[in-house]
């Protein structure tokens, strides 16, 4: 076994990032449940308060996702049995944007 394969197995937790493509609902597979999982762009936004609220990640815990206050709570980030799920929405869920680099901080 990998020293770095090892470490990740024993950690408490995993950093990570992705590029968004775009699509409605996307899973980014961990191969655990996280038990909390902070995602944010890469230009470090997790949300914008302003006449259009608009999301870019937040917080989430298993049972409690990220949800679009300003819209309907719809959710934006929710935790999965085997990592998280993001729902990009063009205007006011912007977590999974074409091009865009997103990073996480996963809890085990």
């Amino acid at each position: 076994m990998k020293i770095d394969t090892a470490l990740k197995e024993k950690s408490g937790s995993v950093l990570g990032t992705y590029t968004g493509d775009g699509t409605e609902s996307r899973e980014i597979t961990l191969g655990f449940q996280p038990k909390a999982l902070y995602l944010c762009s890469q230009g470090g936004l997790f949300g914008v308060e302003d006449s259009a609220y608009k999301v870019y990640g937040g917080m989430a815990m298993p049972g409690h996702p990220v949800v679009d206050q300003g819209h309907n709570n719809e959710v934006a980030v929710e935790i999965t049995a085997t990592g998280f799920q993001v729902h990009q929405e063009a205007t006011y869920r912007k977590v999974n944007t074409s091009g865009w680099t997103y990073h996480y901080h996963a809890l085990r």
